[in-house]
């Protein structure tokens, strides 16, 4: 692992959009669709999030090379009361542990919203994926035929 870089996040902004869309035009660039697709990898989408009003949380991870990781607590704005994580780390600065201080980032504003636990989805074959959300005490369980179901219990402790 890289010497860490200090991050501040933020939860996204109108400002963010074209830094936004350069991170997840950089993900399809890379191929990372295949893992990463809660929603299109591409300029509207980053402008539809950067202006979206509602319950759903998303965030930008910045440090001084710019927007690093983005995350999102996804499902409130459907009624429901767990939210779904997900997180994109930039490929030119992965390997800095900058995906699991977006994991660390998220978490406790699941807590602060009073969700009793958060979930997510990940591919088996997402071997950096599963074992940071194992390392962060996800529970993964399979949801067949291609997915495993990862869920963090917030209440206990908290």
């Amino acid at each position: 692992m890289h010497d860490r870089l200090p991050v501040e996040f933020a939860p996204i902004r109108r400002e963010h959009t074209s830094a936004l869309a350069q991170l997840l035009v950089a993900l399809d660039r890379m191929g990372d669709g295949q893992n990463f697709h809660p929603h299109p990898l591409d300029t509207l989408t980053a402008d539809r999030i950067a202006n979206h009003v509602g319950a759903d949380y998303y965030c930008v991870g910045f440090t001084a090379a710019g927007l690093v990781s983005y995350g999102m607590l996804r499902g409130w704005d459907e009624g429901y009361d767990v939210p779904s994580a997900g997180l994109a780390v930039h490929p030119d600065h992965r390997g800095q542990g900058l995906g699991r201080l977006t994991m660390l980032h998220l978490q406790p504003i699941a807590i602060a919203r009073r969700a009793p636990s958060i979930c997510l989805s990940v591919y088996p074959t997402n071997h950096a994926a599963r074992s940071l959300y194992q390392s962060l005490g996800y529970t993964l369980h399979e949801e067949p035929p291609t997915r495993l179901i990862g869920t963090l219990n917030l209440s206990a402790g908290h």
